[in-house]
């Protein structure tokens, strides 16, 4: 059997924390946005009216200006249909975009970061077992000897009490966290 493609353990990963991958994702357009603001602002500005030839017909921006008359040199709308027709409002305007696509990458990539991934890990149930019936040993030789002793105390067949509810609850927890945030 030949070993997953990455393309299949991504997948495999995002469908398994579908919470961090949408945070992953949104941190990725949001460093795109903030390295290539005007693959944003410039369509943006064209779907509202603030075009190369200058304010579009029956536009957004069109009507906004027969509102405001005459319009003064180094307003918003100044800047903005500076930026459109590639004036000295597009450096403004991609730098207002780029720092809002930072903010975002690095707010979602931040949040991203800090979420637990949902996993169950029976290991860490055994560990806790394990610790829990360890006092503190006087050298190495009587911890090795409490270790084994403990570590032939546990029953893995998993039908003690404190085993089983615990890892039916984290169990549960991470599957009803769906790739969120879990808290053990």
């Amino acid at each position: 059997m030949a070993p997953p493609s990455n393309f299949s353990r991504a997948f495999s990963w995002i469908s398994e924390n579908p919470g961090r991958a949408a945070l992953y994702g949104l941190a990725g357009v949001g460093t795109g946005v903030a390295l290539a603001p005007g693959v944003v602002a410039a369509p943006a500005l064209a779907a509202v009216g603030f075009g190369a030839d200058g304010i579009a017909k029956l536009s957004m921006a069109a009507a906004i200006q027969s509102g405001i008359g005459n319009v003064a040199a180094g307003s918003a709308f100044a800047t903005l249909q500076s930026a459109g027709m590639a004036g000295s409002g597009a450096a403004v305007v991609n730098g207002v975009v780029s720092f809002g696509g930072a903010l975002v990458a690095l707010a979602s990539g931040s949040a991203a970061s800090k979420a637990k991934p949902a996993q169950f890990n029976p290991t860490e149930v055994l560990w806790s077992v394990l610790k829990a019936n360890i006092w503190k040993p006087e050298d190495l030789e009587r911890l090795a000897d409490a270790v084994e002793k403990s570590w032939a105390r546990i029953s893995f067949d998993m039908d003690t009490p404190t085993t089983t509810t615990s890892m039916q609850r984290e169990f549960e927890t991470a599957t009803a966290a769906k790739g969120w945030d879990v808290k053990y």
